[in-house]
């Protein structure tokens, strides 16, 4: 058996798979990360949730190591949240938590543990096509999580084990239901940008950024302004202040003159990749189904590489294709290439 340093982060999932590799027979490990400071309501890495994994671990008579975090969070993913409002992007800093942080600092620290794998409790499959380790989507399609690990570093996916990857949500809570663990089946699920409190511009404030007012322009004319394009949302509709006779939505940014451009509902068909994260030999240009957020549907989409990114054009448009977020693209349910969506080209 394999000794598997596992995320702990005392919810419901994280249990779950720890309880599933202890009971296989491997030396597990639980492992949780202080990755932010402990504040808000939708805490991540809080005391609460260090004490719950604890005393998971305890249960499960699996040691506990808890490691500091905060340095790389605030390293890697802060200041990219914070650079992409200031552009006008929406960052997903999830996708950049896993690639730095889940199975970055988590699958180092277990192998310069002597560990041979490290584990989470993500909804994720991986298998293996012709001497390649990929992502595969879950069994339950509504929490398959593939989307959120498309810049996980390929060279990784050999270390890592997803034991709730062939389960149901519903399957999991039955097994939380009789493993006699310390938790309910019915914990409250981790939150997307755990890390701000409650609104992300009062984040954005607290960190020193400047409100820099602009134009809101409306077919070529101003028709109100706004407080700054870090605080002004891609796609937002409520809070914009203006009255033109109809319902309208941002639908870009000129960071050079700050102005923000409004419109119908935005949508796109056609869009620019930027730096691609490529899992396998065999992605190249072609056809691929693409996913442009999470749980969304994926769409056949035809792909052109170009200058270590891509071009990707849907059949039709779709609603809310937003810069800043990612685009995954699959084959069959298995996950081959994803990049951050830079540029809206039609």
């Amino acid at each position: 058996m394999s000794r598997i340093c596992v995320g702990m982060s005392g919810g419901l999932d994280s249990s779950a798979a720890a309880w599933l590799l202890k009971r296989e027979g491997h030396e597990v490990v639980g492992v949780t990360f202080t990755a932010w400071k402990e504040e808000g309501s939708r805490k991540c890495c809080s005391i609460e949730e260090i004490t719950r994994a604890g005393a998971v671990c305890k249960a499960l008579s699996i040691p506990h190591r808890v490691i500091d975090a905060k340095d790389l969070f605030g390293a890697k993913i802060v200041p990219d949240f914070i650079e992409s409002y200031r552009r006008g992007f929406t960052p997903n800093p999830c996708v950049l938590c896993n690639r730095y942080v889940k199975f970055g600092a988590l699958l180092e620290y277990a192998l310069s543990e002597g560990a041979d794998f490290a584990a989470t409790g993500h909804y994720v499959r991986t298998v293996e096509i012709e001497g390649e380790t990929l992502f595969a989507r879950a069994a339950d399609p509504k929490k398959d999580q593939t989307y959120f690990l498309c810049e996980v570093e390929p060279d990784r996916l050999p270390y890592l084990r997803f034991p709730l990857g062939a389960c149901t949500k519903d399957e999991v809570r039955a097994l939380i239901d009789g493993a006699g663990l310390p938790i309910t089946s019915r914990a409250t699920e981790s939150q997307d940008i755990c890390f701000v409190p409650d609104d992300y511009r009062d984040f954005l404030r607290a960190r020193g950024v400047p409100e820099e007012p602009g134009d809101l322009v409306y077919r070529g004319r101003t028709v109100g302004r706004h407080p700054g394009i870090a605080f002004t949302g891609f796609g937002q509709r409520r809070g914009l202040g203006v009255a033109v006779g109809e319902r309208v939505f941002v639908t870009g940014f000129d960071p050079a003159t700050r102005r923000v451009f409004l419109g119908d509902k935005p949508s796109s068909s056609r869009f620019r990749l930027d730096a691609l994260n490529v899992f396998s030999r065999r992605f190249g240009s072609g056809k691929w189904d693409a996913q442009v957020r999470y749980l969304s549907p994926a769409i056949e989409a035809e792909v052109v590489l170009s200058d270590g990114g891509a071009v990707v054009t849907l059949p039709k448009r779709v609603d809310l294709v937003t810069p800043g977020q990612y685009c995954a693209l699959y084959r069959d349910g298995v996950l081959y290439a994803g990049g951050r969506i830079a540029e809206l080209l039609d």
